[in-house]
């Protein structure tokens, strides 16, 4: 994959990631570079979603969805959030797309039970007690 997904001026940037596996058929992408921040491909050419996994410990940390155009238009994510996040926790949140494309990402919200439910096949390494937590966490804050 090169440079975060895309193309300039015609030439393919060096590689940024590597595919190191699958879960649930989607791609699971790890940086060439181990000292890369955890930023996902801001275009697709090879599948219609990636995931990326927590460099410490391989629990889900990342999932964004591609349209047939190659742009992002959904960003899940399990790590701490500005704003979402209690005490520093890690907190499912989803990210939407006004229209496709990195630059139309919108601020984060609270991911409802029906989605996480909907994804969760995607959540390697977080454990049953994680997901029943956040869903006891999204429940206080939304009496």
């Amino acid at each position: 994959m090169g440079g975060r997904g895309a193309y300039t001026e015609g030439k393919q940037k060096k590689y940024v990631y590597s595919t190191v596996g699958e879960i649930e058929g989607v791609k699971v992408l790890e940086p060439v570079n181990d000292k890369a921040s955890h930023s996902m491909p801001a275009e697709a050419h090879s599948s219609r979603a990636y995931i990326v996994l927590d460099k410490e410990n391989g629990v889900f940390r990342q999932y964004r969805e591609f349209n047939e155009g190659h742009l992002p238009t959904l960003e899940i994510g399990y790590h701490f959030e500005s704003g979402l996040s209690e005490n520093g926790k890690n907190v499912f949140h989803i990210h939407e797309y006004s229209q496709p494309g990195i630059e139309h990402r919108q601020k984060g919200r609270l991911m409802t039970p029906e989605e996480i439910q909907k994804y969760r096949k995607y959540f390697k390494g977080v454990s049953e007690s994680q997901i029943n937590d956040y869903l006891d966490y999204y429940r206080r804050r939304n009496k």
